[in-house]
């Protein structure tokens, strides 16, 4: 759910383990860790675990590696994806989401959605599919999965 009082989930057990002695961290680390309290504390900024949680399962579960094995993401690679997505959602987002919302009703978005097909494009995130994705809708967010020979 969009928050912005949430304390992401990863960062949150990686500074209470670091809280509970855990882990030893350095002065560096502890002046990022300070960074993020305070865009957590900042209204302005926002997050969404959805969103987190959609893309770290999107890697684990569609992403392999060259050699095929499926691709398990380190704590820290979650972490990290944690504190991206709560610098992505800033005090911008209001005018942000519902410009792009608002670009499914533009010629171009009407176009694009009636014809991506021809050209091996899929809507990525479709309305009344977020059970599935675990993403909301995104009228601008079109994936290239290949044409029909």
């Amino acid at each position: 759910m969009l928050s912005n009082t949430a304390t992401p989930k990863y960062y949150g057990k990686f500074r209470d383990a670091v809280l509970r002695g855990e882990i030893i961290v350095n002065e560096k680390i502890s002046m990022e860790m300070n960074r993020i309290d305070s865009l957590i504390e900042d209204p302005r900024f926002y997050y969404d675990d959805k969103k987190v949680e959609g893309f770290i399962n999107f890697c684990e579960n569609e992403l392999t590696l060259t050699n095929g094995e499926d691709l398990i993401l380190l704590d820290s690679f979650k972490l990290n994806s944690d504190v991206s997505w709560l610098k992505i959602f800033n005090i911008e987002k209001e005018s942000l989401v519902s410009s792009l919302h608002g670009y499914a009703d533009t010629a171009a978005g009407k176009w694009l959605a009636a014809n991506c097909h021809k050209y091996g494009f899929i809507l990525r995130y479709p309305k009344d599919k977020e059970d599935i994705t675990g993403i909301g809708y995104e009228p601008w967010h079109f994936r290239y999965v290949g044409k029909k020979e």
